[in-house]
């Protein structure tokens, strides 16, 4: 496997969401590749950074994105051009850190200074 892939497919083995072949494949590439392996770590450390600390959406964000995505179903919305498209949506629904950018941004939450670093 290339690194890129291991980047890409890393957040989803960290949450169990890769099949048996491609976990044996992942774990193969980190035990061989030091960077590999520190980012499999940063994505761990990470996952139990914000288990610590819950973040709720708001019940106006909750609101905004149903309608959106009924707007969106009604109309008829064609994906993005390809598999980027599907790519960049699952990279940030499995992605914690892409994940946590887009609703504090949707939300207007910003992390306060005693945020306990991981």
């Amino acid at each position: 496997m290339k690194c890129e892939t291991i980047i890409e497919d890393a957040p989803l083995y960290v949450y169990g969401e890769l099949g048996p072949e491609e976990e044996e494949r992942l774990e193969a590439h980190v035990e061989r590749c030091g960077s590999c392996r520190a980012e499999l770590e940063t994505l761990r450390a990470l996952g139990r950074a914000l288990d610590r600390h819950a973040l709720e959406p708001s019940q106006a964000l909750l609101v905004e994105a149903r309608e959106g995505l009924m707007r969106a179903i009604d109309r008829g919305a064609a994906p993005a051009p390809g598999w980027f498209g599907v790519r960049d949506a699952l990279g940030s629904l499995f992605h914690p850190v892409a994940g946590l950018r887009w609703l504090g941004a949707r939300s207007g939450w910003s992390p306060s200074a005693s945020w306990p670093r991981a």
